[in-house]
């Protein structure tokens, strides 16, 4: 079996995952013009470039850390045997299931005029859209071999990834009493994910903490956002490295 281990390289500083998805479960998305479908490629650009705002700067670099930090309990949790209660994460989180959930909550908005239902369901699918393409660049960049043997596109979930990235949308928009039981939810799909053998518990930390990152941007869009944090990747034929500085201003 090819190596399991994350890349040594895998770094970064800041508070822990937990915190960053309790601030954005209390802190409702500020007012801005609703976002719609026929800008969604516009506005998915400027979520790119708001990757490098403070709370997604927070996310990815907590992300990194305990991901690293649980490395060594990959081996131990991958022998989890699997059980039949954990099977349905692999279809609720599933990337094709919530783009066409977001795609018909917003069907349904636009015909019965809810302009800010509409609002949410953008939101949800360019978080999903997002979270998905980020996995499966640092999928590409960094091989590893699942816990199953399957396959080497481990490293990160993608599954939790566009969970926590929903959860995110729902808890900015919506508020804790939405929010936390979304949370729940993703973590549900991100423990199935290890339990069905997927993935290891590195794997699914990462892939929350992206999750975490997009939605706060994708809900926060318009608003005066100090580009404070800078993360970076940076890859070579060792491993990966996840580089992040913070600018202080007088």
């Amino acid at each position: 079996m090819a190596n399991k281990s994350l890349p040594h390289s895998l770094v970064a500083a800041a508070l822990t995952l937990a915190f960053a998805a309790a601030a954005s479960a209390q802190s409702p998305a500020p007012a801005r013009p609703d976002p719609k479908l026929r800008t969604f490629f516009k506005d998915l650009g400027h979520d790119v470039e708001q990757l490098g705002s403070t709370p997604a700067g927070i996310s990815l670099a907590t992300a990194g850390i305990l991901s690293t930090a649980v490395h060594p309990l990959d081996d131990d949790i991958a022998e989890w045997k699997e059980n039949d209660g954990f099977k349905s994460g692999t279809w609720i989180g599933n990337g094709a299931v919530l783009a066409a959930g977001s795609l018909g909550i917003y069907s349904v908005a636009h015909w019965t005029h809810r302009p800010r239902v509409e609002h949410v369901a953008v939101d949800l699918l360019r978080a999903q859209v997002l979270s998905l393409g980020l996995t499966y660049g640092l999928k590409a960049a960094v091989p590893r071999e699942r816990p199953d043997g399957s396959s080497d596109d481990s490293f990160p979930s993608g599954h939790t990834a566009e969970m926590f990235a929903s959860a995110t949308v729902l808890a900015r928009h919506l508020g804790p009493k939405i929010g936390w039981p979304a949370y729940g939810l993703a973590t549900f799909v991100g423990i199935s994910r290890m339990n069905q053998g997927r993935h290891f518990l590195s794997d699914v930390v990462f892939g929350a903490g992206i999750g975490v990152a997009v939605g706060w941007n994708t809900s926060h869009r318009g608003a005066a956002i100090a580009k404070a944090w800078t993360v970076s990747p940076g890859v070579s034929r060792s491993g990966m490295a996840l580089y992040v500085a913070r600018r202080f201003t007088p």
